[in-house]
């Protein structure tokens, strides 16, 4: 009896030994499959043969973050979510469970996914697990800023650099977010220092000629502009920007140069294709080449009929070949355009006698008069704008302040363009008078000059 069981011992020994054998190079196959797929590229099947593996096993820990890693790698986010999920749980209260990577390898799922809340509560945890790490303060803040609540933003940034005091990144966020929420003062100052760590980065070039635009600041701003054109990003509208303010500096084959490039930049959309001949037609109407202006607005309506008021500059600049009086105050040198305003003044009244002429550093005009208008003498001190854009409230604001100073009886205020609303709300009740539109054209009827002015060639 004694050797039965002896040898059903010894068989069932044997039996365990091989059944465990088996299992053991099953293992060792699989780990080779596993290394074999993913050094032969086959990252779709190693993760495969991974979950396979821990559907038998579900508390093999490793295995689960080793999938979670392949299935990230191969762009399978949501398995990942789900593995990642599950070894939060299989791996709760085990002194080797690094929860911190577990959920930094959620958050970026989850941002990979567009889950911008769900990457939230994970980094939210990993600030909790961690508060002397500032990577989750800079993520929380970046997804801050997609919420579009950018003070919010700015203390998840701040607290970041406290913690990290010589982080370039942050520094660079912080200024832009200043930005943003139009504090220049203190974006200027930040992003000043963030140039200073990398002169070479052009979304703080950028970002620093947009402030010192603000500024008025404008050779800064110039230069930074021209330095941010190298990141495809910033080319259209930092060449845009330059443009428009060597324009503003008569620099105008320069600003065409520029606006010209502006055009060729690589992936430009529409809407900004637009904007950009835009400025140029604004270039050439600036430098007096109607003809010009003209081909870039018509450019404009045959594939946009009612972009902005391209319209209507074709139908008021139209005009300017049959009235040389027109063209002459639109488009004139200086000295011309004086004479021009100086002919509207006298014919604006009866018995009107120039006393003194005056041209503001704005390049508009001053003339103090004595005249007899609507059968009263009185002092008249008339200011005529000339350009593309709208006469403002403070432009009106000033030219007001200036007829107490003279003390003259009446201001009457003369443009090509239009007044604001805020500008035409401003004269009820006062001293003034604004002339524009249709009663501006009325004006220069008026007018006759012999020989037209000489406009500037192109």
């Amino acid at each position: 009896m004694l050797p039965t069981i002896v040898f059903i011992a010894i068989f069932t020994a044997i039996f365990l030994g091989a059944f465990y054998v088996i299992r053991l190079l099953r293992k060792v196959k699989l780990k080779s499959s596993i290394h074999k797929s993913i050094a032969t590229g086959s990252k779709e099947h190693a993760a495969k043969t991974l979950l396979a593996m821990i559907r038998k096993d579900p508390f093999d820990v490793e295995k689960r973050k080793q999938a979670a890693h392949l299935l990230m790698e191969i762009g399978n986010y949501s398995e990942a979510v789900v593995q990642l999920q599950n070894l939060l749980t299989y791996s709760r209260g085990r002194e080797d469970s690094d929860q911190k990577e577990i959920y930094g390898l959620l958050a970026d799922c989850h941002k990979k996914l567009g889950n911008v809340d769900e990457a939230y509560k994970a980094y939210t945890v990993i600030r909790k697990l961690d508060p002397d790490d500032g990577e989750p303060y800079i993520e929380l803040g970046r997804l801050e800023v997609q919420r579009k609540a950018l003070n919010e933003a700015l203390k998840y940034f701040k607290k970041a650099l406290s913690i990290q005091r010589d982080n370039y990144t942050v520094l660079k966020e912080i200024g832009i977010i200043f930005y943003q929420l139009k504090k220049y003062a203190d974006a200027l100052r930040v992003l000043k220092l963030a140039h200073n760590m990398n002169p070479q980065d052009p979304e703080v070039h950028f970002y620093l000629a947009e402030v010192h635009n603000e500024f008025d600041n404008h050779n800064d701003a110039l230069k930074h502009y021209l330095k941010a054109r190298v990141d495809s990003r910033f080319t259209a509208v930092s060449l845009m920007e330059a443009g428009k303010l060597l324009s503003a500096y008569k620099k105008y084959a320069d600003a065409l140069k520029v606006l010209t490039l502006a055009l060729k930049s690589e992936g430009l959309q529409r809407d900004k294709k637009f904007e950009i001949i835009y400025e140029i037609a604004e270039v050439y109407l600036a430098h007096g080449d109607i003809h010009n202006a003209l081909k870039q607005w018509e450019r404009i309506l045959a594939r946009s009929p009612n972009y902005r008021d391209v319209r209507a500059k074709v139908e008021k600049y139209e005009k300017m070949k049959y009235s040389n009086v027109l063209k002459a105050y639109m488009t004139a040198p200086q000295s011309s355009f004086l004479k021009v305003c100086r002919h509207i003044a006298v014919k604006f009244a009866e018995n009107v006698v120039i006393i003194r002429v005056g041209s503001p550093r704005d390049s508009s005009v001053e003339i103090f008069a004595q005249a007899v208008y609507k059968h009263r003498n009185m002092t008249i001190l008339f200011k005529f704008f000339r350009g593309t854009s709208k006469v403002g409230q403070l432009a009106i604001r000033e030219f007001y302040e200036k007829v107490k100073e003279t003390k003259a009886k009446l201001g009457i205020c003369i443009t090509n363009t239009e007044f604001t609303d805020e500008a035409l709300n401003f004269v009820e009740g006062r001293a003034l008078e604004l002339y524009s539109g249709a009663q501006f054209n009325r004006l220069l009827k008026r007018v006759e000059i012999k020989k037209p002015a000489i406009i500037p060639s192109s």
